[in-house]
């Protein structure tokens, strides 16, 4: 192929995300997909499998929450990937390029910092906190652990994350409840709402925003492979943390 990608190693953390990329994949690099679960550790593993099936570049992909203007359902390339300990991991600036005009017209595209923590932050507090602190757009528990193994491997690396959650909305307990690995459980999410009734208006509003963020994923899958199939990738990778 023209470009210098053959396999994309796509990490993602949950079967959804994983799971809008068609089985029948359009022509382009080959996509290796790999559902990690969530948190680092599980992420790092998940880059590392991906690695040794080959890859020539990685992509963490999914979902992410909103700590500054960024809507549910928008779309985030992170410029640069910030963990808890504000190490900073730089992503490839001309992937990062060609990505944000062939999703031209899916959703708003936010090219901005994105901050990895350990555990989820799902609280208005926590996230106001967090945004202060970090100046990043968004959160999730994954990317800053896929840099590090793309650093450390010398591959390029690539951020794209979907907004669920905005800044101004409150992830419920009994959502996160569900959440069992890889998968959600809808019999613990409704034995938590049971238990707090209350949390019923934020998990309709959650479950709204999720469905926004399925979609523009969806429309992000097909047009990855052909934006990237004769891409190179910028000529000095160097995504370590400063």
């Amino acid at each position: 192929m023209a470009g210098g990608i053959d396999r994309i190693g796509v990490v993602a953390a949950l079967d959804w995300e994983a799971g809008v990329f068609s089985a029948a994949q359009p022509t382009g690099p080959e996509l290796l997909i790999e559902t990690a679960g969530p948190g680092p550790a599980a992420a790092a593993a998940g880059a590392e499998r991906a690695l040794a099936r080959g890859s020539d570049l990685l992509i963490s992909w999914g979902s992410a929450g909103a700590l500054g203007a960024a809507e549910s359902g928008s779309i985030v390339l992170a410029s640069e990937v910030l963990d808890t300990a504000r190490h900073r991991f730089a992503t490839d600036a001309r992937l990062s390029d060609v990505l944000a005009s062939a999703l031209h017209g899916v959703a708003t595209v936010h090219r901005a910092e994105l901050v990895s923590t350990e555990s989820p932050v799902t609280t208005l507090d926590g996230k106001r906190r967090l945004a202060e602190s970090s100046g990043a757009i968004a959160v999730d528990m994954e990317s800053a652990a896929i840099a590090g193994v793309a650093g450390r491997s010398g591959v390029p690396l690539v951020v794209v994350r979907v907004i669920v959650d905005g800044r101004n909305h409150r992830v419920p307990p009994c959502a996160m409840a569900g959440m069992d690995g890889a998968r959600t459980r809808p019999g613990r999410v409704l034995a938590g709402l049971l238990k707090s009734p209350g949390e019923m208006p934020g998990l309709l509003a959650l479950a709204l925003a999720a469905r926004r963020a399925r979609r523009t994923l969806a429309a992000c899958s097909i047009r990855l492979p052909g934006a990237l199939a004769e891409a190179d990738p910028s000529s000095n990778i160097n995504h370590e943390p400063s």
